[in-house]
């Protein structure tokens, strides 16, 4: 290959990563910031305040329904993916999750509109839910499939990048109009800055999406006459894979939900901090985690993407154990390293998830592969994983959680473990040219 073919394909490849963590950090956005809302401003808003901790708990029911749309729109989406491209269905999510957020924005309350506020807002979620189901696997896979063979981990990494990004985000959208307006004017429409803002992300990141090619191979794959079903494709030529894929995610979804989610609420009632400190610590742990997840991608490259995973594992299972012994300690310095040292073997796993994924499943069933992969377990651990936690917290203290979390960080290395990398040579796919190669034959995806 000429010198001007590998600087096109350099510029390819960064088009495609900054795609990539572009598009999750506005799911992130998104993510963390209806989770700070249901937190701090929904009960009061679109729920009744004649029980504000039934208000409360409402709130946060409609934070876990997005997680019943997770799944379904990874199935849709997924399989829609491979079979009329990675690009149009990126740009379609991302969309579908911007607009939803945006409107989340301008949503009557309670007080405007009765009891059809709280309906309007669950609608939104699910919404919001089924497109997510597909942003983080899709940019992942079409990040993966541009990288050279030596920089797969690193390109893999984009997602996990940008979710820790848009978290930052988020965080600082949050608190700045919290901190700076009074509290009533905050309540009243303050909090719909954030989420109107969401627009400004969507529209960067539809501007960045447009401008990559479809993935290279893939029009190949739909000129051979492939018409099966990718589920159903999947199912025939991965099966194992795709349930060790799934028992894999298991990991980074306890490590994010119990520390980030159960053991916030943990530290406030146990912990003697107040929500600034925990605000402050969450926005360190995520600028933290850029940097973490950057190292985790490149040492997938070095090393491998599996053992870079399992080492996030077993990391994030050793922190387990002291996580609530420190918080208990009450003392800010120990609460600190309590949640930085459950962070680091995290953002260790979501650097090599990436690439670990899309690495088990060929291309004309990858992005199926990948998505159902994550959210089904994303259903299955993250959706559950802070109540299994207040039980078993209401039941035996913190002790049994921590044993929980380790059992699932265990079960996750073994699956890591158990996996076996497909090469996009067997079951008759075709051969995937260069990314120069698939320029010349996408060109009109740059202007589509």
């Amino acid at each position: 290959m000429d010198d001007g073919a590998t600087m096109d394909d350099e510029v390819i490849a960064r088009r495609v990563f900054s795609a990539g963590v572009i598009g999750t950090a506005l799911e992130w956005y998104d993510f963390i910031l209806y989770g700070t809302a249901s937190a701090l401003v929904f009960a009061t808003v679109f729920f009744p305040e004649e029980d504000p901790a039934l208000a409360t708990l409402a709130a946060f029911a409609t934070f876990g329904v997005g997680f019943l749309a997770r799944p379904l729109g990874a199935l849709v989406f997924g399989q829609l993916g491979d079979r009329i491209g990675r690009k149009k269905v990126l740009i379609l999510t991302l969309v579908i999750m911007g607009v939803a957020s945006a409107l989340m924005g301008v949503l009557p309350g309670y007080a405007t509109v009765g009891a059809s506020a709280p309906v309007f807002l669950v609608v939104l979620r699910l919404v919001q839910g089924f497109a997510a189901g597909a942003e983080y696997a899709g940019a992942g896979t079409m990040a993966v499939e541009f990288a050279p063979p030596k920089r797969k981990g690193i390109m893999g990494a984009a997602p996990g990048i940008g979710a820790a990004i848009g978290s930052v985000l988020s965080a600082v959208a949050f608190t700045i109009p919290a901190a700076v307006m009074p509290h009533d004017a905050f309540l009243l429409w303050g909090w719909r800055v954030p989420f109107i803002l969401s627009v400004v992300m969507l529209g960067v990141a539809v501007y960045v999406r447009r401008r990559v090619l479809e993935v290279p191979g893939f029009e190949s794959d739909r000129e051979s006459g492939a018409r099966q079903l990718p589920i159903v494709a999947l199912m025939r030529q991965s099966p194992r894979n795709l349930v060790l894929g799934i028992l894999a995610s298991f990991g980074p979804n306890i490590g994010f939900y119990v520390p980030i989610v159960f053991g916030t609420s943990y530290a406030a009632q146990h912990g003697g901090v107040t929500a600034a400190d925990l605000t402050t610590i969450h926005m360190v742990v995520y600028l933290i985690g850029i940097g973490i997840t950057v190292f985790s991608g490149f040492l997938a490259d070095r090393w491998t993407k599996r053992g870079t995973f399992i080492l996030g594992a077993l990391i994030t299972a050793v922190s387990a154990l002291p996580f609530f012994w420190l918080i208990e300690s009450r003392s800010l310095p120990q609460i600190w390293a309590a949640f930085l040292l459950f962070s680091i073997g995290f953002y260790v796993m979501a650097g090599a998830q990436g690439a670990l994924l899309a690495s088990l499943f060929t291309r004309r069933t990858r992005f199926t592969g990948v998505a159902v992969s994550r959210e089904f377990s994303a259903a299955i651990v993250g959706g559950t994983a802070p109540f299994i936690a207040a039980l078993l917290v209401a039941w035996g203290g913190p002790l049994p959680v921590s044993i929980y979390a380790i059992a699932l960080l265990v079960l996750c290395a073994l699956a890591a473990y158990g996996t076996v990398a497909q090469d996009d040579s067997e079951h008759n796919d075709s051969a995937v040219p260069t990314l120069t190669e698939s320029k010349n034959k996408e060109a009109t995806w740059l202007t589509s």
